[in-house]
């Protein structure tokens, strides 16, 4: 007569098979996104960028940097930043498919990272910096259901 572990392995390793793979499946629900998550999420990134530009834009015109070449190359920079936003959020509306702007999303990441250096190398209030967190949050967010590197 077997005893009772012989005859029931090929259940036990059956049942932690499927657990595997529910686990595996919840998991890639949780990174699953639909267009319109997609197009929500690239309003939230734009409607932040313009807030974070004219912030920008507000601090440096009362800083020392006013009037300055490093003013003219700081905001470049958060102009560049915004253009891809801008662009991404005009093609992210006539998508029928999240996937059609992974190349914008990647512009916006990529620019965002720029941004980050110098937020992160400079003399910033709280308040530019607050609003580049929640900002940055958003595009990583974003990035996330690209699989893009976090900024």
């Amino acid at each position: 007569m077997k005893r009772f572990n012989e005859t029931h392995q090929p259940i036990t390793a059956l049942f932690w098979l499927g657990l595997a793979l529910l686990s595996i499946a919840a998991a890639a629900a949780q990174d699953t996104y639909s267009t319109n998550n997609v197009r929500d999420l690239v309003r939230r990134v734009e409607d932040r960028t313009d807030e974070f530009r004219k912030a920008v834009d507000k601090f440096l015109d009362r800083s020392r940097l006013d009037g300055s070449k490093l003013e003219d190359d700081l905001n470049a920079v958060v102009k560049r930043f915004e253009k891809a936003t801008n662009t991404l959020r005009r093609k992210s509306d006539r998508m029928a498919g999240y996937q059609e702007v992974r190349e914008e999303v990647n512009e916006v990441v990529s620019r965002g990272r720029e941004v980050n250096v110098i937020i992160k190398g400079g003399k910033w209030d709280s308040n530019i910096k607050s609003r580049w967190n929640r900002l940055r949050a958003a595009i990583n967010e974003l990035g996330r259901a690209y699989r893009t590197p976090r900024i």
